[in-house]
């Protein structure tokens, strides 16, 4: 059983059915999906067997759009503070009691990353306080590498880590299919 799966979907729109069937075949439990392209105008967003716990939107440049989804039967509930750059969930999984979250950062350095970095830091600190003795599993788009990742929450000294993630660990263009220099895999 894969109990979260993070995806970097840039458009969930035309990918709904091809991402719910990818995430049910292998089992995930909560998905968290960046790059969603939606707007706050769009219709609710459905993926099969999953329902929509949080959506944020992508509202102008940098601003790209979080969902959190869960298994049908999986109970869940929103937990703010969320934004275009974060959705956080309270998800209960077998008896035990897990926070998730999808993050995006903009890929562009300056204010509007650095803005959204601290808030996705403060957001994940007070939830820290909140349910000290929670698990906390965020998954997303931090457009860098691996390394510079490593840095940026030992910077932040809230005793978050990154994990070793499964799948492919280069970003690739789309359209190319070569790899892109300066960005790891979405984590």
């Amino acid at each position: 059983v894969a109990i979260c799966t993070s995806l970097n979907v840039v458009g969930i729109n035309t990918k709904a059915d091809e991402v719910s069937a990818m995430a049910l075949k292998s089992n995930v439990c909560v998905l968290l999906l960046q790059e969603t392209l939606r707007s706050e105008s769009a219709w609710p967003c459905s993926l099969s067997g999953y329902q929509v716990v949080g959506e944020q939107w992508a509202s102008g440049t940098g601003r790209r759009g979080v969902m959190l989804a869960v298994r049908k039967g999986t109970v869940a509930a929103p937990l703010e503070p969320s934004n275009e750059f974060r959705q956080l969930a309270q998800v209960f999984l077998g008896g035990a009691v897990y926070i998730f979250g999808s993050v995006y950062l903009p890929t562009k350095v300056g204010k509007l990353r650095k803005e959204a970095s601290t808030a996705v830091k403060l957001a994940i600190a007070s939830l820290q306080k909140k349910f000290p003795s929670t698990p906390i599993s965020i998954g997303g788009d931090w457009n860098c590498k691996l390394d510079d990742l490593t840095k940026l929450l030992g910077t932040w000294n809230i005793g978050l880590r990154v994990v070793k993630c499964e799948g492919e660990s280069m970003t690739y263009h789309k359209l190319s299919g070569k790899i892109l220099k300066g960005s790891d895999l979405d984590h």
